[in-house]
């Protein structure tokens, strides 16, 4: 497990953030819907910020949590970065993306149940059926942040 800092791996890392949170949100608003239940993460925290911040309007707290959903899946993927493999081998990046994707899943179902019990006025969520559907969310998040990651990579001769 090599670390390094380069132009070219920051812009891996981030074509994986990008790629695993569009398409881990895409699953989680399409769940939300099917079971008719709020599971948008970037609502839940757009609402928490409006909560906690009276002065913020409905506009800003909306961009609010979508941008700290999208920090937080680039901080997820920049924590995966050192673990992808050098080979380049596609069944490797989506194994360790997997891995690495039900690791963060529990540790995203830790930080909601946190957030939720230390926020003062939480949005309202049923979180058994929420922490489920977070476990499932991070694993697509893990596959394609791998894919992301795989595809900006450049190609080895």
């Amino acid at each position: 497990m090599k670390f390094f800092f380069s132009i070219r791996n920051q812009f891996s890392v981030i074509c994986s953030a990008l790629c695993g949170t569009t398409l881990m949100t895409v699953y989680s608003y399409i769940i939300s819907r099917l079971q008719n239940k709020n599971f948008k993460e970037p609502k839940l925290l757009g609402k928490m910020s409006e909560n906690l911040l009276p002065w913020l309007d409905r506009r800003t707290s909306r961009i609010t949590g979508w941008y700290m959903h999208y920090l937080v899946g680039l901080l997820f993927a920049e924590t995966y970065a050192p673990f992808w493999p050098a080979t380049g081998k596609k069944g490797a990046y989506i194994k360790t993306g997997l891995i690495l994707g039900g690791i963060s899943g529990i540790s995203a179902i830790l930080l909601w149940k946190f957030s939720l019990n230390a926020h003062p006025f939480p949005p309202a969520v049923d979180f058994i059926p929420f922490a489920g559907q977070l476990l499932i969310a991070h694993l697509f998040f893990g596959f394609f942040a791998a894919v992301g990651y795989m595809v900006s990579r450049p190609k080895v001769v």
